[in-house]
């Protein structure tokens, strides 16, 4: 076993057998069906909800690989264009926050990139 950091995710077991969980659940092609609808104020929340799992899961470690930038780059997209149909700050500002976070993680930032967003994002998520 090669332990690779300390998140429990972090070892070889551990990223084979999450690996192989979500790829198994079909979760990876659930979500970009999803992130692949038109936007508009119906399906707004879907797509919010299939970026916020990508937000929480969305660790070479945990995801194929395979996707996992291209589908980070396409939930920011569309949550661009979710952005257009928002009406209300409160959601328009936390919109904007998994927007800037999608794009740190598709982007391979640092963590000292990351971290100050995801954890601005997350406080306003779990309020």
């Amino acid at each position: 076993m090669s332990r690779s950091g300390f998140a429990p995710w972090e070892d070889d077991l551990a990223a084979d057998w999450l690996i192989d969980t979500i790829s198994e659940s079909r979760l990876p092609q659930m979500i970009e069906r999803m992130l692949s609808s038109p936007v508009n104020k119906a399906s707004s929340s879907g797509i919010r909800s299939a970026a916020g799992i990508l937000i929480l899961l969305g660790n070479p470690f945990i995801w194929p690989i395979a996707d996992l930038r291209r589908c980070q780059e396409l939930a920011a997209s569309q949550l661009e264009k979710c952005l257009m149909t928002e009406t209300q700050e409160d959601f328009r500002s936390i919109i904007q926050l998994e927007i800037d976070v999608l794009k740190l993680m598709a982007s391979n930032a640092s963590n000292s990139e990351l971290t100050p967003k995801l954890c601005e994002l997350l406080n306003k998520w779990y309020r």
